[in-house]
């Protein structure tokens, strides 16, 4: 605090003024003016000189980092300064080396204060990919019969990943058995280019109504040119099932061994080149034999 006197004024005001110059070094400069009852002024001034000349230092820095995929672009590293808050660390050279499924990285990062006062730091950046591919609209189980009609297949399935770009999902689909009941799996599987691996999975169930009795069909009854057989049994039991014409002919064998309980066994034949007429389906189960007739409409 500066204080004046004069030969008139009792109490002189002091007025105080400082200013600062952009850049570095900057000048700060303090100026105190005293100031009589009659406008008489007096002005002293204090030039103060800044100067930086400590660079900043890094903090928490190593020499070799591992990075995801998708962090590699925000990786940075942070410097303090003794006199500037917010110091800016760029990127002043990035080398490309090889890796594993992705490049790595040697970058040089530099931190630079206002004052112009740089350090560099080299760091080798291992990217790398953990994270798996994420699959969308794979259906849900589902539960139908045998009279049901079979879900197409989802075409809308499709993969996003974190690193790789363009994802191909592969599909697959198992039946577990040619008659009912059995099951259809459908696989969706998506993996990136490191490998990473995801699979959707739907499991269609194709139930059939148990029956405590022998069953044997056919249809369409009368036919022409096509027909299906069918039949279930209630136990497990070794089969012969043959169709013959009138004459005792056999024309055409529809199963022969061990059938499964509870499977609905369904044959599909041409009828092609037999003459019209009626015809036998004989099933012999164990020492059971059944019949079922079923006629052929003239071509």
């Amino acid at each position: 605090t500066l204080t004046a006197t004069d030969n008139c004024d009792d109490d002189v005001e002091v007025i105080f003024t400082e200013t600062q110059t952009d850049g570095c070094p900057y000048v700060i400069t303090r100026t105190w003016t005293a100031i009589d009852d009659c406008g008489n002024e007096t002005s002293v001034s204090q030039n103060i000189t800044v100067i930086d000349e400590e660079a900043p230092v890094w903090v928490d820095a190593v020499p070799f980092v591992t990075v995801e995929c998708d962090e590699f672009e925000s990786f940075t590293l942070n410097a303090t300064d003794n006199c500037d808050a917010d110091v800016e660390v760029t990127i002043i050279q990035d080398l490309t080396v090889s890796g594993g499924c992705i490049p790595n990285h040697i970058l040089t990062f530099q931190a630079e204060d206002n004052c112009g006062n740089a350090i560099t730091y080299e760091v080798i950046v291992q990217v790398v990919d953990t994270t798996d591919p994420e699959l969308f609209n794979v259906p849900t189980d589902v539960e139908i019969t045998c009279d049901d009609e079979i879900p197409a297949v989802a075409d809308d399935v499709f993969a996003a990943d974190n690193c790789t770009a363009d994802i191909v999902v592969e599909f697959e689909e198992v039946q577990t058995n040619d008659f009912c009941p059995y099951e259809i799996i459908r696989t969706w599987t998506a993996t990136d280019d490191c490998g990473n691996v995801t699979e959707g999975v739907q499991v269609i169930t194709v139930t059939v109504a148990p029956t405590q009795q022998v069953t044997l069909m056919s249809y369409p009854n009368p036919f022409n040119d096509r027909f299906t057989v069918e039949f279930q049994v209630p136990q497990g039991a070794e089969v012969l099932a043959c169709v013959y014409d009138m004459t005792g002919r056999e024309v055409q064998l529809v199963h022969k061994g061990e059938v499964d309980a509870q499977r609905l066994y369904e044959y599909d034949f041409s009828g092609i080149g037999w003459e019209a007429g009626t015809y036998i389906i004989m099933m012999q189960v164990d020492d059971e034999v059944y019949y079922h007739r079923m006629m052929v409409t003239q071509k």
